[in-house]
C-alpha cells in the first residue's frame, strides 16, 4: 500500500525528470559531436585512436579465433600515456596547466589509471579475462577519445556529460560489434597459407 501511494505521488515527477534528463543528454551528445568541428586540433590525436580501433575490429573480425594477449593489453594501456601527454600539452597551450580544476584532475586520473593498468598488465596481476576486458581497445579508446573531447572543449564535467558519453559509447560499441561480426571475408583468400 505504501509503495503504491509513493508511486502515485512521485511517478509524474520521476517521469518528468527522466524526460528532462533525456533531452539534456541528447543536447550534450550534439555538443560533443559539434566539438569535433569547433576544435579541429583534436583530430591529430583522435584520428589515430579511431583508426586503430576500427582496424583492430576488422582484424579480430577476420581472425575470430584469436584473442587479446598480455602484450596487446600492455600496449593498449600505454596509449593512455600518449593521450595524457597530448592533454598536458593542450592544458599548457590553454595556459591552465597546474591550475586546480577538473581538467588537470582528469588528466592526472588518466595518468594514474594508465600507470595502474600498465603495471597490472606487465606483471599479469589480474585474472586474464578481467585484465583483457579492461585493457581491450574499445574501453581504452573510448576513455581516450572522451578525455580529449573534455580537455580540448569547454563542455562541463557533470552527470549529463557522463550520460552522453555512456550513450555514445554504447552506440559505438554496437557499431564496432557489427563491423566485427559482419566482416564479409573480403580478405578471405589473402594470407590463408600464412596461418
Amino acid at each position: 500500500m505504501v509503495i503504491k501511494e509513493y508511486l502515485q505521488m512521485n511517478l509524474p515527477i520521476l517521469w518528468d525528470t527522466t524526460i528532462e534528463t533525456s533531452k539534456l543528454t541528447a543536447h550534450r551528445i550534439l555538443d560533443i559531436i559539434q566539438t569535433f568541428y569547433t576544435h579541429s586540433e583534436m583530430f591529430w590525436i583522435i584520428i589515430p585512436i579511431i583508426g586503430s580501433l576500427i582496424l583492430m575490429e576488422i582484424y579480430f573480425g577476420r581472425y575470430k579465433g584469436e584473442e587479446l594477449g598480455w602484450n596487446t593489453a600492455y600496449g593498449n594501456t600505454m596509449v593512455l600515456f600518449f593521450v595524457a601527454m597530448d592533454l598536458l600539452r593542450n592544458l599548457k597551450v590553454q595556459e591552465i596547466l597546474l591550475n586546480i580544476d577538473y581538467k588537470n584532475a582528469f588528466v592526472i586520473a588518466i595518468i594514474a589509471l594508465g600507470t595502474l593498468l600498465t603495471l597490472l598488465n606487465f606483471f599479469h596481476l589480474l585474472p586474464k579475462n578481467f585484465a583483457f576486458s579492461l585493457s581491450s581497445k574499445l574501453p581504452i579508446s573510448i576513455l581516450s577519445i572522451f578525455a580529449v573531447v573534455l580537455i580540448y572543449s569547454e563542455l562541463p564535467f557533470d552527470y549529463i556529460t557522463l550520460l552522453a558519453v555512456i550513450a555514445i559509447s554504447i552506440v559505438l560499441g554496437i557499431v564496432l560489434w557489427i563491423i566485427r561480426h559482419l566482416e564479409t571475408g573480403v580478405f578471405e583468400d589473402i594470407g590463408e597459407n600464412n596461418e
